[in-house]
């Protein structure tokens, strides 16, 4: 499969460039000058992904490969016919590699973007290069949605997780979808709302949740989001560095190894190069 064009930063100054490289541990796939485009490493991880092969009508290739993917994605399913294809038309594959950066805080707010393939963490960076992380984001959903409304640029980083397409749709093309198809705004509507719920139920957990308690609630709601079973388990059917878990829980990286340690001698889970495989998915409620 040739390669698609890749989406270039000139925007990213570089004390941007040195707090992206100090959140990201020194990672410099994605820590990069406003010169320069994003370098990745290899995909890691023992077990095979589920999306690791995209399925032929999802084929950036394919000729409608882009209006399948929009068919099956919520937010635009209730559009008619007529208008999903002239958006699938006028809309653009992207292809990234693992730990690339698909936008980083400052960039303009001009698209919204659909994953068709691989998993994209959105979170944000403080000045200090703490990284928070909001969301992940996987086949058949979009981010980026804020720039339908007041945006203007972007307040997060998008980080690609594992190799990943995603189809890029420009704010113009969608602005005037919203205000002449009420059922498209309320699923904007709906789709952000469900965000601020997330984001609440996380805030109530940092509050009142210890580590242990917050890292276990996340790894369960992982495994019904994101899971896949087997015969040991249910897999996590994503790439997960221990600093991305931090992120999300609210906590260090070093405290997360030891609570992960911890529950791996309890039976709890099994850990294989970022690969997380839940063996008592009930224990782990528990916990939370």
């Amino acid at each position: 499969m040739a390669a698609l064009p890749l989406l270039e930063y000139p925007h990213v100054r570089p004390e941007q460039t040195r707090r992206l490289r100090h959140a990201l541990g020194g990672n410099m796939a994605i820590a990069i000058s406003a010169a320069a485009h994003p370098r990745n490493g290899n995909r890691g991880g023992f077990y095979p992904s589920r999306e690791s092969l995209l399925p032929a009508e999802l084929d950036p290739h394919s000729p409608r490969g882009k209006e399948t993917l929009l068919g099956v994605t919520p937010l635009f399913t209730d559009l008619p016919r007529g208008l999903m294809s002239r958006i699938a038309d006028r809309s653009l594959w992207r292809e990234y590699r693992r730990r690339q950066a698909v936008h980083f805080p400052g960039d303009p707010a001009d698209a919204v973007f659909v994953v068709g393939q691989g998993r994209v963490k959105i979170s944000r960076l403080s000045e200090d290069g703490k990284e928070a992380t909001l969301n992940l984001v996987g086949p058949n959903e979009p981010f980026g949605e804020e720039c339908l409304l007041d945006a203007t640029t972007r307040e997060t980083l998008a980080e690609v997780l594992e190799p990943a397409h995603a189809l890029r749709i420009s704010r113009e093309e969608l602005l005037p979808v919203l205000q002449d198809h009420p059922p498209f705004a309320l699923a904007v509507a709906r789709l952000m709302s469900g965000r601020r719920r997330s984001a609440e139920s996380r805030l109530e957990e940092m509050v009142f949740k210890t580590v242990r308690s917050r890292l276990a609630a996340l790894l369960a709601r992982l495994a019904r989001s994101h899971g896949r079973a087997t015969d040991g388990g249910i897999l996590l059917d994503l790439s997960l560095a221990h600093q991305d878990l931090a992120g999300q829980i609210g906590s260090t990286r070093e405290t997360t190894t030891l609570t992960l340690n911890e529950f791996k001698r309890g039976g709890l889970l099994r850990i294989d190069h970022c690969r997380i495989l839940i063996r008592d998915l009930a224990g782990l409620e528990a916990i939370a």
